[in-house]
């Protein structure tokens, strides 16, 4: 196994550079959650969330708030 750790400082100036990648890195990594949801320690308030807008839309906004970005 190979691990790679990719550092915020190294994708931040691609995510401005290229927004939609966190929509597309967000679908990726919900299908992959949804998978194993049970294993995700999620908030009730982050569970309202995701069963409001979806696992990709929650990523998402989770994303760009990582990475300073507009959530809206």
């Amino acid at each position: 196994m190979l691990l790679v750790e990719i550092s915020k400082d190294h994708l931040e100036p691609i995510f401005r550079s290229h927004p939609t990648l966190i929509t597309q890195l967000a679908e990726i990594e919900a299908a992959r959650l949804l998978s194993n949801r049970s294993a995700a320690q999620l908030s009730s308030a982050e569970h309202a969330e995701i069963e409001k807008v979806g696992f990709a839309a929650f990523l998402r906004r989770k994303i760009r708030q990582f990475f300073g970005q507009p959530t809206a």
